[in-house]
């Protein structure tokens, strides 16, 4: 199905601040979730946080904030991101795998769920690899999950599956094609023929999905939820495979 059909471009972008070497290079890995100052808005409007990795000389990364307001319908202010550069302090984190796979075992999950969702690309624009672009939304038709697919010569495309409520490791229904492939605009870039999100949301049921464009900036498209869920076939078995 041609992504021409699904997802929306908005004409509103994130483009490196070259003012600071921290992002000179390239901008990418964005998400988006509910800002917790939602205060002056109009009515259908949300307020969201975006995170970003910036990309500066000598490929150092770093983590990046923005602010931008959605709604209503296919409406998007990005806010102005003001300096200085604030630098925080780097602490060290201790991952407990061991509770993790408990508190799974508690809810009477299994510990080896994900392995058996993403682990086989099939479709054409998949076949190198495939993954998930954020954590699952939830929605009333089951998990919504955006995954990203890597296909012949490298070229990026964002696609969706849809998981079961009660037992996310099977998948219900997916997209036959991409939501969302590179246009000519955005396969120039630090990645070329890439586009990349670390996550979406759903705002009065719309999907916003803000997304690397080869790493260059930053660009956002949307979709009707029940449009995108319409567009989903149901799979042939329950464990995709």
């Amino acid at each position: 199905m041609s992504e021409a059909t699904l997802a929306t471009r908005i004409d509103q972008a994130l483009l490196p601040d070259h003012e600071y070497a921290v992002e000179g290079a390239a901008l990418c890995n964005p998400s988006a979730v509910e800002h917790p100052d939602q205060s002056g808005l109009g009515e259908g409007q949300l307020r969201v946080a975006l995170s970003l990795r910036r990309i500066g000389e000598g490929h150092l990364s770093s983590i990046g904030f923005a602010a931008a307001v959605i709604g209503p319908a296919n409406r998007l202010a990005v806010a102005d991101r003001p300096g200085p550069l604030v630098v925080g302090r780097w602490t060290s984190a201790n991952h407990r795998r061991d509770l993790l796979a408990a508190g799974v075992t508690d809810e009477g999950g299994d510990n080896e769920i994900s392995a058996g969702v993403l682990d086989a690309p099939y479709q054409h624009w998949e076949l190198i690899q495939v993954g998930n672009c954020g954590a699952p939304i939830a929605t009333e038709a089951g998990w919504l999950v955006l995954t990203h697919g890597v296909g012949p010569m490298r070229q990026y495309a964002i696609g969706a599956l849809m998981l079961d409520l009660q037992q996310p490791e099977h998948v219900i229904a997916e997209l036959p094609g991409p939501l969302l492939e590179p246009d000519e605009t955005e396969r120039d870039g630090y990645v070329p023929d890439v586009i990349y999100s670390c996550g979406g949301i759903v705002h009065d049921g719309v999907l916003g999905l803000p997304y690397a464009a080869a790493d260059a900036r930053i660009a956002f498209a949307t979709i009707p939820l029940a449009a995108l869920i319409a567009a989903m076939t149901p799979t042939r078995t329950p464990v995709r495979t």
